[in-house]
């Protein structure tokens, strides 16, 4: 990230788009502050219902993830149990940790669309800085 970072700041004006993971806000307070400051922060917001379709997603197809303090396996209970229970949870903790960071905040229903390309989509994140 620090990287990455360094490339945004000598490249000052010229508009570079850098697309994290999820697992970005695990990097810490000084390397967010200093993505906050280099750039615009876009934070791609699921419904209730797209939440549910992400999680069941990665339950039937679980892939690598930080988990830090989300993840904790009962006496008794299967890691696939532990996963389903604590998966949610995780989501609710890193929803938290990116409304702190982020700058504008868009529906990820607007990635769905179709019709949206990239100007299209750096124009919906410029009208999100305008007031309704």
């Amino acid at each position: 990230m620090n990287e990455a970072l360094d490339e945004m700041q000598s490249a000052g004006e010229e508009g570079i788009v850098l697309d994290t993971t999820g697992s970005v806000a695990y990097t810490g307070d000084e390397i967010c502050r200093r993505m906050q400051s280099l750039s615009t922060v876009v934070y791609l917001a699921a419904s209730p219902a797209e939440e549910e379709l992400l999680i069941a997603r990665y339950l039937s197809d679980p892939k690598p993830v930080l988990w830090r303090d989300q993840f904790s396996q009962r006496p008794g209970e299967s890691p696939e149990d532990a996963i389903a229970r604590c998966y949610p949870q995780l989501i609710a903790h890193r929803k938290q940790m990116y409304a702190r960071y982020a700058r504008r905040t868009i529906s990820m229903q607007h990635s769905h669309n179709e019709g949206l390309d990239a100007r299209g989509f750096l124009e919906l994140i410029e009208g999100q800085a305008r007031p309704a």
